[in-house]
């Protein structure tokens, strides 16, 4: 468990009293549990306030994930916290020492973007402590999974895998277009399985009951308000999904894509142009909205440093929520200073996949964000890989990576 710092009990003991001092933080420092509501369900997390000095640090926790937040403002009596990358933020006021709340909002979207949010001091447990007097049901396997939506007939198969120390559960789904990142949680006869995700853009929450005679898990997938789904799961150590590399085609008769977009300075960049002749090139179809798009960034960032003085350019065509210019390129400078991404980014469009399809026509349909394409020296697509499996993913990520490393420097020689 993560505990509160000895160095904050003093200001704790101090506010609890209501005794107040020009020194006292925004926020209680120490450990929190939040809490999204989502109707008849909650989506809860972890995170952790930390002073130093004069300045307020807040730590997400996702698992292994840690996600750091500094941009924390008072305006009257709101705190408006703005997470890091996503354009979401919370708004919330300290009724005391203890509770903080307010709603979180993700700007991204247009509709169901507020949900309301409660958070309590020194609350260290993710889901509600369980009664070790039940026995706990051991699900670490790998789970053929279906998300299934209201209309009969259409699911979507994924792979759940899941780790699992006692009743606490980590682990995440990996479907044909990308994976559910770092998901945290806890497993009992009597409350099932819960996991959940928080990152600033996802507010992920999965439920579902365990039938241990047939070994069978069946529940429900929230994201947010504004959507949710049924699932189901049953281990199958041989189950694999369609590969990443198969699913994105190009149309007969092309070998090469053609483009012309404007980059954050509104500079027309082509394929064509000279910077880019002779040379490697990932071109990577993104938006600054996506988590998984983060994670692979994050990934040809690292990439773009060490093989651009061998001849690799990355070219990332981002299509974003929004259709006004400057919105896509505050959106997108934010994303590639967060993420200290060196090469090019240009505003390709709007993030509907079926408008941002008619930007290349050289691709049959664009499936996923993100999907990267890999061209050689000679202007020739040579792969196309579908979604991507992040470091939450375990082998997976690094299965991948190890992989295209090895064809990146052979495209290089």
């Amino acid at each position: 468990m993560r505990q509160i710092g000895l160095k904050y009990f003093f200001i704790s003991f101090l506010s609890f009293l209501g005794i107040k001092t020009e020194k006292d933080p925004l926020i209680t420092p120490g450990i929190w549990r939040g809490e999204l509501a989502l109707g008849k369900e909650s989506l809860p997390f972890n995170f952790e306030v930390i002073q130093q000095k004069k300045k307020l640090i807040l730590q997400i926790y996702n698992a292994e994930e840690v996600i750091k937040v500094t941009d924390i403002s008072k305006s009257e009596d709101t705190l408006i916290i703005r997470m890091p990358v996503f354009d979401s933020e919370f708004h919330v006021f300290q009724e005391d020492s203890h509770t903080l709340r307010g709603y979180w909002w993700n700007k991204a979207r247009k509709t169901s973007n507020k949900i309301p949010f409660i958070a309590r001091h020194g609350k260290s447990y993710r889901f509600e402590p369980i009664n070790e007097a039940h026995t706990t049901p051991n699900i670490e396997a790998k789970w053929e999974v279906h998300f299934s939506e209201e209309k009969p007939g259409s699911t979507t198969p994924a792979i759940g895998e899941f780790k699992q120390y006692g009743n606490q559960v980590t682990g995440t789904f990996l479907t044909e277009t990308g994976d559910y990142r770092y998901l945290e949680g806890s497993i009992s006869e009597e409350h099932g399985l819960k996991l959940s995700c928080f990152d600033g853009s996802h507010a992920f929450l999965f439920t579902a009951n365990l039938d241990n005679k047939r070994m069978k898990l069946d529940g429900k997938f929230y994201s947010g308000t504004h959507w949710h789904e049924n699932w189901s799961a049953i281990p199958n150590a041989g189950f694999e999904l369609a590969a990443p590399d198969t699913i994105t085609q190009l149309k007969p008769g092309y070998e090469s894509l053609v483009f012309s977009f404007p980059d954050l300075k509104g500079n027309k960049v082509s394929l064509s142009d000279k910077q880019f002749q002779g040379k490697v090139i990932i071109v990577q179809l993104l938006g600054s909205w996506c988590p998984n798009c983060m994670d692979e960034t994050r990934l040809f960032a690292d990439w773009y440093k060490r093989y651009h003085g061998q001849g690799l350019e990355i070219i990332g065509l981002c299509y974003e929520r929004s259709d006004i210019f400057k919105d896509a390129v505050q959106s997108v400078s934010r994303m590639k200073e967060h993420l200290n991404a060196e090469y090019h980014f240009l505003i390709a469009g709007v993030s509907d996949k079926t408008k941002a399809a008619e930007t290349l026509p050289a691709l049959k349909g664009i499936h996923a964000y993100p999907t990267a394409i890999f061209i050689d020296r000679n202007g020739k697509i040579q792969k196309i890989y579908t979604g991507f499996n992040g470091p939450g993913t375990g082998i997976h990520y690094t299965e991948y990576v190890r992989k295209t490393e090895a064809m990146l420097e052979n495209m290089l020689k």
